[in-house]
């Protein structure tokens, strides 16, 4: 063996001991770490309680009243003409007047996952993994192939001739017209672990959807391009919390979007920009474990909150409406 061989594997077994020290240093101070992660996952608990208590002066609505469902579970949400209610939940969904009065009522196959009606009165509802439409007199209409085997509807917007549809599982919104003729999708959310996916159009006739796995809100023109967007995570009152929210959405006549959350739950009012305009309701108004708040918006301005544990439509009235 030459000198300039023997230089080689010196120089070679000088860096693999190098490199062997580094690995035991690197194993040795993340399982440090890890024990450290572990012990503080014991007894180390986020405080949230600041954040549950919020500034009087931010709040612009009051609650005004709640309209029970008769229903054992309820899962969906939407106004239709004359602000009547649709109430999704059990096997049914049951229209009830503003003030509460129960209507009719339209028997389903399963606990609808999202609700739509148009000016109407034509029922769009999200059914397994596809949508049913209904006629206002309650009789089903049609039936739509679904996009996917596992496709999972759990928004509806309506905007002229278009069906839109906010499908969880695939972070996907998908054009339909009102024949259910799929026209396309809008694809690239960011992936989220709930099956939730708010929308709402807003009166130009733009579509916002909640960006949920990005604690963002997107807005999308009628050709399906983003125009606009913004996202603001934090605990913080104005910003939303968590892997993802918001949950749902809905647009007030001003273009003024309300927003409801999960984590630290509460529905506040944002403007297209992302200001907070104000609160609706408040963590302390509402049970933590609740994982959805489905909302809706009637032609009055009153904030429509579907509350899964009271199994009831909690009513919030703007203040300045009742001066």
């Amino acid at each position: 063996m030459n000198r300039k061989t023997r230089t080689t594997l010196r120089g070679a077994t000088f860096l693999l001991s190098v490199a062997g020290l580094c690995l035991v240093a690197w194993v040795i101070s993340h399982r440090q770490a890890g024990a450290g992660r572990r012990g503080l996952g014991r007894s180390f608990n986020f405080d949230l309680a600041r954040h549950l208590d919020v500034d009087p002066e931010l709040v612009i609505y009051d609650e005004a009243e709640s309209l029970l469902t008769g229903l054992d579970v309820v899962t969906a949400l939407a106004v239709g003409p004359g602000d009547s209610i649709y109430v999704g939940g059990d096997q049914s969904v049951r229209v009830l007047a503003a003030n509460g009065e129960e209507r009719s009522r339209i028997d389903v196959d399963a606990a609808p996952s999202c609700l739509a009606v148009d000016a109407n009165g034509t029922l769009y509802a999200g059914i397994g993994n596809h949508v049913e439409v209904f006629h206002a007199g309650g009789v089903r209409m049609t039936s739509w192939e679904p996009s996917s085997g596992d496709a999972l509807p759990v928004s509806i917007a309506l905007r002229d001739g278009d069906v839109l549809v906010g499908d969880a599982r695939h972070e996907q919104v998908l054009r339909y017209d009102r024949c259910g003729v799929l026209v396309d999708s809008i694809q690239g959310l960011v992936r989220f672990s709930s099956p939730i996916l708010g929308m709402a159009v807003d009166p130009e006739g733009d579509l916002w959807v909640a960006n949920a796995g990005g604690r963002e809100l997107r807005c999308y023109g009628r050709n399906g391009a983003v125009k606009k967007g913004w996202s603001k995570s934090g605990r913080d009152i104005g910003h939303f919390s968590g892997c993802c929210n918001p949950v749902d959405i809905a647009i007030r006549a001003d273009g003024c979007i309300v927003t409801s959350e999960k984590n630290i739950v509460r529905v506040k009012v944002v403007s297209p920009a992302g200001k907070l305009i104000g609160v609706v309701a408040g963590p302390k108004a509402f049970d933590q474990s609740i994982t959805k708040l489905d909302i809706a918006v009637d032609s009055r301005g009153r904030v429509l909150v579907l509350d899964p544990i009271r199994k009831a439509v909690r009513v919030f009235v703007a203040k300045e409406q009742k001066t």
